[in-house]
């Protein structure tokens, strides 16, 4: 899986990079979620608030610069939420 991150401008700039520890170190912002057709994609609306300064191997930074950036995820396939509430049960089918 690869997260994509658009800067505002357009860009022919790309880079891999490392995730930011948290979206709020990027943005003041609130965010909505797309509709159905665009399920898991959201909109970012607000003000950048990346230091352009600041370590360019970081997604937040290099996107304030103007790159387009891409990480490389892994999923992490466990609900843990359902799994702890299925625990211990049983089913015959």
């Amino acid at each position: 899986m690869l997260n994509i991150n658009l800067p505002r401008k357009n860009s022919h700039k790309l880079k891999f990079a490392y995730p930011a520890a948290s979206i709020t170190d990027i943005y003041k912002y609130h965010y909505q979620k797309m509709g159905k057709a665009k399920q898991g994609h959201f909109i970012y609306e607000g003000e950048i608030i990346a230091n352009k300064h600041s370590d360019q191997s970081i997604d937040r930074s290099a996107i304030a610069n103007g790159w387009i950036t891409i990480t490389p995820l892994r999923v992490d396939f466990l609900d843990g939420k359902i799994a702890d509430l299925m625990k211990g049960k049983e089913f015959t089918i």
